[in-house]
């Protein structure tokens, strides 16, 4: 297969693959979905923080571990393809357990392993799958493509909002049932993901630098930080980010407990949160295309900004009562940010180089690992403290991700380098 051909077949092969994750993801959505099925089953606000926290660390601790092997494997294709057809139906298990009727704490236990599975599986795949990606998709059509996956996506969640909604919405059914159903619609469209996946093929690429040892592999990467002072900078944004989007798990959860919004009005922000990763899948795409990456970085943080302000002045009580069409935005806003991590994504590989891209997005997730626990710690805030003192924070980190943002330039050179060189060079 001659070179245009593999990359058109890839490009619509990764977007098919991506539209359907994205849209498997919805059923069983960590900041709309899995709070009100958690808080459903427990009542607890503070395992509704460590879902959040299992979906972002389970894929980083598992992408450090397998960082420096992924020059090794032969054929990226077979082995993305293997781990998703092992992972992806996982969500299946979850059926017999909630229809069963098996204690809450049994259920919710074995829900934690499946979702600690299937998001440590996730991060087995997406360096992997980050690489091929950029090898086989020309760096100008890069940001359309996963634009393109969360509003194919997003259109796919639209549908999985709709049955969100009436289930959760169903009188006769019980809690059970509802969610079985979910889980079960995820594993389905989960598992023809992988199908879709078999179909991608690698290109002919020239010999990648020495292969080192794993501990010669983790030692490089400080070095290639402290060299790159444009990286920290981008780093130190998405740390911002993590500490700003702690909040996102309780949007929902804060309208239901302290504003007093009904069953009906709750379902109703879940499906405006699902609706709201459509359209950041379509603004968020279109400003990468258009305007460039750094674009996405500065306008998703400013979104953010308005968001933990918004909440914090409702907390604070500043309306005696809150429509749900005044809150609603808040759930919009919400679901499109958690689309802007293709900017922190494409900025990097544009700024790292072939040979180094690995590198580059490992030594982000490990800088910013520790930022994924702060779901957590919010949880636990917010059981002892109440909703003010996360909002505050979130509005903090937002403000100063802003500033830093604001000084962020585009990419200088060609979009991508090809040179094979030891170490990047150093940015001013």
């Amino acid at each position: 297969m001659d070179e245009q051909r593999l990359r058109k077949r890839n490009y619509g092969a990764l977007l098919a693959e991506g539209s359907l994750f994205f849209s498997g993801m919805s059923f069983i959505d960590v900041n709309a979905v899995i709070p009100v099925f958690i808080y459903a089953y427990t009542g607890s606000v503070r395992l509704a923080g460590l879902a959040a926290t299992i979906n972002a660390a389970a894929s980083i601790l598992v992408q450090l571990l397998v960082g420096p092997h992924i020059r090794r494997l032969r054929n990226l294709p077979s082995y993305i393809t293997l781990v998703m057809f092992l992972i992806r139906p996982l969500p299946f298990v979850m059926i017999p357990v909630l229809l069963l009727d098996l204690p809450a704490s049994l259920a919710v236990g074995v829900f934690f392993l499946v979702y600690a599975l299937l998001c440590g599986g996730d991060g087995l795949i997406l360096v992997p799958w980050a690489e091929l990606f950029s090898r086989t998709v020309v760096p100008g059509r890069r940001g359309l493509l996963l634009g393109s996956q969360q509003l194919f996506g997003g259109i796919g969640a639209l549908a999985a909002g709709t049955i969100v909604k009436t289930l959760l919405d169903h009188p006769r059914l019980a809690d059970g049932q509802r969610f079985a159903v979910l889980f079960g619609a995820a594993g389905a469209v989960l598992t023809l993901s992988a199908l879709v996946m078999s179909f991608t093929r690698d290109l002919p690429h020239p010999p990648q630098l020495a292969q080192q040892s794993p501990r010669q592999y983790y030692r490089s990467l400080p070095h290639l930080l402290s060299r790159d002072s444009l990286f920290r900078r981008v780093v130190t944004i998405r740390s911002l980010s993590l500490v700003s989007l702690m909040l996102a798990p309780f949007i929902v959860l804060f309208a239901q407990e302290q504003l007093g919004f009904a069953p009906q009005q709750v379902s109703t922000l879940v499906y405006l949160q699902i609706i709201g990763s459509l359209l950041g899948g379509l603004l968020w795409g279109q400003v990468s295309n258009r305007l460039g990456n750094q674009q996405v970085i500065l306008l998703s943080q400013s979104l953010g900004l308005m968001l933990a302000g918004s909440a914090l002045l409702l907390s604070l009580g500043v309306l005696s009562a809150v429509p749900v069409w005044l809150f609603a935005p808040l759930a919009l806003i919400n679901g499109i940010n958690m689309a802007a991590w293709l900017g922190y994504m494409n900025y990097t590989i544009d700024i790292a180089g072939d040979a180094y891209r690995t590198h580059y997005l490992l030594i982000s997730n490990l800088v910013t690992l520790p930022f994924t626990f702060l779901t957590l710690a919010s949880g636990l805030v917010i059981q002892a403290a109440g909703y003010r003192p996360v909002f505050a924070a979130s509005l903090a980190a937002a403000a100063l991700a802003v500033g830093l943002a604001r000084r962020l330039p585009p990419p200088s050179g060609p979009v991508e380098s090809r040179a094979a060189v030891m170490l990047p060079p150093k940015r001013a």
